[in-house]
């Protein structure tokens, strides 16, 4: 699939590393995914970096600036205003790329994404990793208007994943459905972080020899409680001289320093400052012990998931989250949130046991390989969209427009007649191939009426970009310049074949082209065209007995399933002229489908018996082509479609036909072509409404 991952942060520490992870694992999934950032941000390459760092001046260190010195009202008018920028770039990125469906991180105040998949209608799936007013690092001055829209952004999206059973339980008391929200844990990389990483160059380094080192990972931030860490390991000390405190990340250090000065423990602490994230993995390794200090109710923090990877024995408070992952005393220890004494003797627990320590370390490993990799949730999010999507397929589908053009002859050099004295049901073969390129270009992918049918009717899941291009009558110029051409573009179609090569309808046009062969109909089906019905002897069906349409019907059917060997689903009634009668009996004896006059574009709701198509005439030019693949065309389509068959309407089926044979004889085909009678009624009607307007305003005057 090709999904469109949109997020608004500066993808540095653990939410870049969580957004780098997801990306990754879900394009070693094979799908393909295109990111969205704010200006200058690259997840990929930030993952992890400390936000502390400010050696250069970048991109990411304007926004860590404007994050921290602008007024908070300013800064929350600028993340609305973002919005607008986010809005622009991720609807230039879904044109481009032909997305499936957006995932989303949540953040405040963003609404781009939730307004562009409800517009566009597409699945956006909202990953949740905070919510307004639960411990947010920054107070909000909104609050009120936060939370509105937060709550908005939570209904509009198709479903939530979120980190923790907290966060869903917050979710569902501002009254979004249980069943739309899934908690899907963070986890890690198992390649990266694994046992056989050696951490011996790292501890010669930093001189832990005959030391158990007591590991931390992260940025010093208040909320991770290193004081409180560095209060229990100064007692630890007293009685044991073989501990190393090993604090591996960055930021403000001022009153760490001044603990550690105060405690005289400077000897028993190692800061190593930010380390690359992709070398963390050996600074880990280093580790004997590793301890999450402090956490909270709504996450589980990545630094546990990479301890245990590396099957290292984790210490980490008892809060919900963790508990959902760690057993106590079985792949992890637990102690109690603060206090100090039950930090301090899981310690000495664990370094007192080396053996027990390698047990922990062996059952942390196996929790992680069965239950906490970045892969598994990427997969779990796949098959949430995929199941979401087809459960309500018609409800993000209902404007999912899905265009079915029709040609008639193709001029090329050995029918050069057939374009020279007709006027409408003919194209350039040279204009043709362009349509054709323009649609590849465009990354439209063609489908048979067979896959149209089976998404409509069973959910069969079709490309983002579908169209079905097909072909009315069976003429030579069809397997001499259309298959070709559709071979060398990697395109399938559809020829709804008429199978009497002596009928009314060839004898009139016999010296502009011929109709199809046995052979040539056989050849193109086995190359991948799908040949359907368009009745025996191309006699209007409305004109009939219900017996004569039953018997041109099954005869067509018949013969073309026994010349191609496949089934025939589909029929185009003869031209275009259909009713409740013709309807029933195309029902009664196998198809699918039926093509009469109608014309637009089709959706999954579109009834399969009055589906509509396109016509693509001499006249058309590629602008024109361009627009009318454009959903919002589509009403114009219809309109001159209405006006065009009123005749058939006054006059009936063998009436209108008459009238056409007529103006062709005479000269006036072209009055047929679109362009010509777009311009007519365009006249008409303003001729029409400059009438309307004298005699009103000669009305008032009067």
């Amino acid at each position: 699939m090709k999904i469109l991952y949109h997020h608004r942060t500066r993808g540095i520490g653990a939410e870049g590393v969580h957004i780098a992870s997801m990306i990754n694992a879900l394009k070693k999934l094979g799908h393909s995914v295109e990111v969205i950032s704010p200006v200058g941000i690259d997840p990929l390459g930030t993952a992890g970096t400390t936000p502390y760092k400010e050696d250069k001046v970048n991109i990411n260190k304007i926004w860590g600036w404007i994050s921290r010195h602008f007024p908070q009202v300013v800064f929350e008018i600028l993340e609305i205003c973002y919005n607008f920028l986010a809005y622009i770039r991720i609807k230039r990125a879904a044109k481009i790329n032909h997305i499936d469906f957006i995932y989303e991180r949540y953040a405040y105040l963003g609404l781009a994404g939730v307004i562009f998949a409800k517009r566009n209608n597409l699945p956006l799936i909202l990953e949740v990793n905070e919510v307004v007013g639960v411990i947010g690092r920054r107070k909000r001055i909104f609050m009120r208007v936060a939370r509105f829209v937060e709550k908005m952004i939570f209904w509009e999206a198709s479903y939530i994943v979120v980190i923790s059973d907290f966060l869903k339980s917050y979710i569902e008391k501002i009254g979004i459905p249980s069943e739309k929200i899934s908690v899907i844990p963070n986890a890690v990389d198992p390649e990266r972080f694994n046992m056989q990483v050696s951490g011996e160059e790292v501890r010669k380094k930093i001189n832990l020899d005959n030391k158990i080192a007591i590991g931390f990972v992260g940025w010093f931030a208040s909320w991770h409680k290193i004081d409180f860490l560095l209060h229990v390991f100064n007692e630890l000390v007293k009685d044991r001289k073989d501990l190393q405190l090993l604090l591996i990340g960055d930021g403000p250090k001022e009153n760490l320093k001044r603990i550690i000065r105060e405690k005289e423990i400077g000897s028993y602490v190692t800061f190593t400052g930010s380390i690359n994230h992709q070398q963390l993995p050996n600074y880990i390794a280093a580790m004997d012990i590793c301890i999450v200090p402090h956490s909270n109710e709504f996450r589980s923090p990545i630094k546990l998931f990479e301890y245990m990877a590396m099957g290292k024995p984790t210490i980490a408070p008892r809060f919900k989250p963790i508990e959902k992952i760690i057993i106590h005393n079985g792949n992890g220890i637990l102690f109690e949130p603060g206090n100090k004494d039950s930090l301090k003797d899981a310690i000495i627990y664990l370094a007192d046991d080396k053996k027990k320590r390698e047990e922990i370390g062996n059952e942390a490993r196996k929790t992680i390989l069965k239950n906490y990799l970045w892969k598994n949730n990427a997969q779990m999010v796949v098959n949430i969209i995929e199941k979401h999507m087809v459960t309500n397929r018609k409800e993000y589908c209902r404007d999912f427009k899905i265009p079915i053009l029709v040609y008639h002859r193709i001029a090329g050099e050995k029918n050069r007649n057939s374009f020279d004295n007709e006027k409408v049901y003919v194209i350039d073969w040279k204009r043709f191939e362009n349509q054709v390129r323009y649609l590849k270009e465009e990354g439209y992918q063609t489908i048979t009426l067979d896959d149209y049918a089976a998404s409509v009717l069973n959910g069969k899941r079709l490309p983002t970009k579908p169209i079905i291009i097909t072909f009315d009558d069976g003429y030579m110029s069809h397997y001499d310049y259309a298959y070709p051409i559709l071979k060398k573009h990697g395109f399938t179609a559809t020829i709804f074949v008429t199978l009497h090569r002596h009928c009314k309808e060839f004898q009139d046009l016999s010296q502009f082209d011929k109709p199809l062969s046995e052979h040539e109909i056989r050849e193109m089906s086995q190359g991948g065209i799908s040949i359907q019905s368009h009745t025996i002897t191309h006699r209007s069906l409305v004109e009939l007995s219900p017996y004569e349409i039953r018997m041109e019907l099954i005869e067509s059917k018949r013969k073309i399933e026994e010349i191609t060997g496949q089934p025939v689903h589909f029929l185009a009634s003869p031209y275009g002229f259909s009713n409740r009668v013709v309807k029933t009996i195309a029902k009664e004896v196998g198809y699918l489908g039926l093509f009469a006059n109608l014309k637009g574009t089709n959706t999954f709701k579109s009834d399969l018996y009055a589906l509509r198509r396109i016509g693509v005439y001499r006249d058309i030019k590629d602008r024109d082509f361009a627009k009318f693949l454009n959903p919002s065309y589509e009403w114009q389509l219809r309109i001159l479609a209405w006006f065009k068959h009123l005749p058939s309407k006054m006059l009936g089926s063998r009436g209108t036909r008459s009238l056409r044979k007529y103006m062709c004889r005479i000269g006036l085909d072209y009055f047929f072509t679109f362009n010509y009678f777009r311009t007519v009624l365009l006249i008409s009607g303003g001729l029409l409404f400059l009438i309307i307007t004298i005699y009103l305003v000669n009305i008032f005057l009067w």
